[in-house]
């Protein structure tokens, strides 16, 4: 921190504005009153529009909570560190904090949202307790802010903005490639499978387990060292077992069925299976369980998911899913070719990563350098 900067506590510079909680008076629609912020809206660094917004009776009762326009606000529980500036007047939850300028003539909003970006690991820091995660109010207040004069601010804020672009334009562009890399991938996969053999539909491929499954609610599971599996994955480690085999597991419920999407996984050894998950038994001598998985996941199943509240893909459904399936020779050869695609595209997703990292770790030293009055 420059010396030569006065230095103020956060809490005298701003109005810090609490945050609330809408109940009956939220609208689940775009449009109509003020927007409703919460922190999952805090991805983007101008906050322009959000899931839902309040009507004018939850204004009245919520009316302590609304931030103005070009204001910052932060995330003082869950999601420490996130910042943005309001592009609109918006009310915030009780997991954020809004910053409002006391004097202008004093410090800018950009300023401050650019300083406290600067610190967001020293606020994640504090914040990461045992049990709970989050900020006090007398913690954010006490910050200490270094105030240069306003023409000083804005040539920082200048600099900054150029930096910040940047780098987000490497990150967007190293997440592009890797978005690019898995696209290939998919596409590969299904036209690799599709053109090798004939369809048969999955029912026909596998002898369906699902009446073996069964669920176990959370307050029953006696805890051991056999993996619990749901739509997805391992949710739990229960002390008895189902099966003891090698399967494949597709899911039913609480999954997606989208290209690319992982819906479909192999399961060894002694597990438990509940009922939002297909259990498939592959015909070894005609199908690879790799091969299985790999096209399930890499096509688009989702004309065969219905409900449109709760999406759910059913076993008459799954079981009419059709499955290229040529030679096991075949299966073979080509699963080796794309096990080369996949190691490439997994060498390429982290370069992607890095290139990521470093364009963050380039942002905050340049913030950090801003406010030492080095830049």
């Amino acid at each position: 921190m420059n010396p030569k900067w006065p230095v103020q506590r956060l809490g005298d510079l701003c109005e810090l504005v609490g945050g609330g909680t809408p109940a009956k008076d939220r609208s689940d629609f775009y449009g109509g009153g003020i927007p409703w912020a919460t922190v999952r809206d805090m991805n983007v660094d101008l906050l322009t529009s959000t899931e839902h917004s309040l009507t004018e009776a939850g204004l009245q009762s919520s009316s302590s909570h609304i931030v103005p326009a070009g204001s910052v606000v932060i995330a003082t529980r869950v999601g420490l560190g996130k910042v943005v500036i309001l592009a609109q007047d918006t009310a915030i939850n009780q997991d954020l904090r809004g910053l409002v300028i006391r004097d202008p003539g004093i410090v800018t909003d950009r300023f401050i949202y650019l300083w406290y970006r600067s610190i967001a690991s020293q606020v994640i820091a504090a914040g990461t307790g045992a049990t709970v995660q989050g900020v006090t109010l007398p913690f954010v207040s006490s910050l200490e802010v270094p105030v240069p004069p306003l023409a000083e601010q804005q040539r920082i804020v200048a600099k900054l903005d150029e930096v910040m672009v940047l780098g987000d334009l490497l990150q967007d562009r190293a997440m592009l490639e890797r978005v690019r890399s898995e696209e290939l991938r998919q596409r590969m996969t299904v036209e690799l499978m599709e053109s090798s053999g004939p369809l048969i539909s999955l029912g026909g491929l596998c002898e369906v387990l699902d009446s073996k499954r069964r669920p176990i609610t959370k307050k029953n599971r006696v805890p051991g060292p056999i993996p619990y599996y749901g739509a997805t994955g391992v949710v739990d480690y229960v002390r008895d077992f189902l099966f003891d085999e090698d399967l494949v597991l597709l899911g039913e419920d609480g999954a997606k069925w989208g290209p690319g999407d992982k819906s479909a996984f192999a399961i060894s050894g002694r597990t438990w299976v509940n009922n939002h998950a297909h259990v498939l038994r592959p015909d070894r001598e005609v199908v690879r369980d790799q091969w299985l998985i790999e096209y399930l996941n890499a096509a688009d199943l989702e004309e065969y998911v219905t409900g449109l509240t709760v999406p759910k893909l059913n076993q008459a459904q799954m079981r009419s899913i059709p499955v290229p399936v040529p030679t096991l020779v075949v299966q073979d050869e080509v699963l080796a070719r794309l096990n080369s695609v996949f190691e490439l595209s997994g060498r390429l997703g982290e370069i992607s990563a890095a290139r990521r990292t470093k364009a963050g770790e380039l942002r905050q030293t340049v913030l950090a350098a801003a406010f030492r009055g080095d830049l």
